[in-house]
């Protein structure tokens, strides 16, 4: 019984690897960009699961997303105007609202009848919340789940240090592998300040389920990560990953909040994933160490970068012959599977999201 299921999961694991299926998560919250991106009266183009859509912000500040193709004759949007409440389709001057109804059929004359409200281009629900911009993309518009929080941040006039934006080679299933996998960590984020190959030791985790996604238990940090080491004694971290590719690390100092990691991954087609990473505190005298953030955090992730890169020439030529059922490390590949699973089942049959997971320990070196 428990080779069947060793195999089964490492059958549904080798699944996100290989080129079928690729299936975009439905009915979710992606990230789409962060508020300085977005000034009032201008809009912003991006690609997410594949979708073109303009993001906006109108005169009033309020944010909004549409498909940014004219149902016209097809022009992106984008290369046309936005006033603050219509965006002009450059080819033919149609005019949209920030609902994706049209508004203005220039080439039109008096006696020419055409209910032109009803010519639409799609909309996007789209919110605007601690400085993030989400767009939501699936068909159950009526039962919006709840966009995704920063912990350890409500209440306090936060920093948010400043944003990482980089580019993965690979589908959001390949990409979310690597955000979750513990094992790769000392042979890919190799730092003087991080972590080294030469520097692994047991590790022995408590994981719990956590809204649609999962939370490793708060605990000290590595002992083999050397930027930890100054005031490691006194630090704790938990871990958090949750659907639709969002992994967050809540550092605190004794009982407050020292800061946040926030990562986000997104969709952009089926070759590539946008992450978007910020640092959040909310003690000011961290300020200072702004710039050494944001090197560290950049190095971070470059590295998943590159790692990624390698890892392609692989994939193209071998995607069916991994072994992906390696115990313990190999166990978030797996779970992921069963949320992305339940996440649409959910949807398809009209009910409440149930969280497959249950509390358990996993062993591993690292």
């Amino acid at each position: 019984m428990t080779d069947s299921l060793s195999q089964k999961s490492s059958t549904l694991a080798r699944e996100l690897i290989t080129h079928k299926p690729r299936v975009f998560l439905q009915n979710s919250w992606y990230y789409a960009a962060h508020s300085e991106q977005l000034k009032t009266c201008k809009t912003l183009k991006k690609t997410i699961c594949g979708e073109e859509i303009l993001i906006g912000r109108d005169k009033d500040g309020h944010v909004f997303a549409l498909n940014n193709i004219c149902p016209h004759q097809g022009m992106p949007l984008h290369h046309g105007k936005f006033d603050g409440q219509e965006v002009t389709c450059c080819f033919h001057g149609w005019r949209f609202d920030t609902k994706g109804i049209c508004k203005a059929i220039p080439a039109l004359v008096e006696g020419q009848t055409v209910d032109i409200e009803k010519i639409k281009t799609r909309s996007y629900p789209c919110q605007e919340s601690q400085r993030n911009i989400w767009v939501f993309i699936g068909d159950r518009t009526d039962q919006l789940p709840e966009v995704p929080k920063v912990p350890g941040i409500e209440g306090y006039a936060y920093v948010n240090v400043g944003r990482n934006v980089l580019q993965l080679p690979s589908f959001i299933d390949i990409s979310i592998i690597g955000l979750m996998d513990p094992a790769h960590v000392p042979f890919v984020h190799t730092s003087w300040w991080f972590s080294s190959s030469k520097r692994i030791h047991d590790k022995v985790k408590t994981f719990v389920p956590f809204d649609n996604g999962y939370a490793m238990l708060r605990h000290k940090p590595s002992k083999n990560a050397t930027v930890y080491k100054l005031v490691g004694w006194a630090l704790e971290t938990e871990i958090r990953f949750q659907l639709p590719g969002i992994r967050i690390e809540h550092i605190t100092l004794g009982k407050h909040t020292l800061f946040t990691g926030f990562t986000a991954l997104t969709p952009v087609d089926e070759t590539s994933t946008e992450i978007n990473h910020s640092t959040y505190w909310v003690t000011p005298w961290m300020t200072p160490f702004k710039p050494l953030i944001r090197y560290f955090c950049y190095t971070f992730l470059s590295q998943d970068v590159h790692f990624a890169k390698l890892q392609q020439e692989g994939l193209k030529t071998n995607s069916k012959n991994l072994i992906m059922n390696i115990p313990d490390s190999g166990v978030p590949v797996k779970w992921y599977h069963q949320l992305k699973e339940e996440w649409t089942r959910a949807a398809e049959e009209g009910r409440p999201f149930k969280n497959p997971l249950k509390p358990t320990t996993l062993r591993w070196r690292s």
